[in-house]
C-alpha cells in the first residue's frame, strides 16, 4: 500500500504531466524522484524560460484564501539550488481542484515572512497540527490559468 505522500507526488507528476500535454511551450526537462524530498519537483521550460518547480494539489477554490503559503526552508533551498543554473525562474505551480485552475507563482517576487504560523504537517493527510515558517504569496500575484479552457 502506498502512503499518502508517494501518493500525492505521484499526482502532482501527473497533473505536470497533464498540464505537458496541454500547453505546446511546456516540456518537462527532469522529474524528482518521487520519495526523494528533493527541494523541487521538476525542472521545465516555459517557452524559452527555464523553470524549477514546486507541485501542489490543493482540494480547494483557488479563492478560498487570499494568500498561497510554501514552508520557508523550502522556498530558500529552491532559491539557493537555482543559483547554480543562469537565469532560471524559481515557481510554485498550485493546482486547485474545486475550480480547476491553476496558480503559477514566482517565488523570487515580493511575499511576506510568516513565523510560527499552526498548519497541518503535511498537506498528504498528516492531521498534526505544528507551527511552521512560511513565505505567504498573495493570490492576486499569481498568473491564473484556467484549466477547464485548455
Amino acid at each position: 500500500m502506498m502512503c499518502k505522500f508517494t501518493e500525492s507526488e505521484k499526482s502532482e507528476r501527473k497533473a505536470l504531466k497533464w498540464l505537458e500535454d496541454k500547453i505546446p511551450t511546456l516540456n518537462i526537462i527532469r522529474l524528482s524522484e518521487i520519495g526523494s524530498y528533493e527541494s523541487w519537483d521538476a525542472l521545465i521550460t516555459r517557452g524559452r524560460q527555464i523553470e524549477m518547480v514546486e507541485v501542489k494539489i490543493r482540494d480547494l477554490s483557488h479563492d478560498d484564501y487570499p494568500t498561497a503559503y510554501l514552508e520557508l526552508d523550502k522556498v530558500n533551498k529552491m532559491i539557493e539550488e537555482s543559483k547554480e543554473f543562469p537565469s532560471i525562474d524559481v515557481t510554485y505551480y498550485a493546482f486547485y481542484k474545486e475550480d480547476f485552475i491553476l496558480l503559477i507563482f514566482d517565488l523570487l517576487s515580493s511575499h511576506s515572512i510568516e513565523k510560527n504560523v499552526p498548519m497541518p504537517k503535511t498537506t498528504s493527510g498528516d492531521t498534526e497540527i505544528i507551527l511552521k515558517d512560511v513565505c505567504a504569496y498573495p493570490i492576486e500575484n499569481a498568473t491564473i490559468i484556467k484549466l477547464k479552457q485548455l
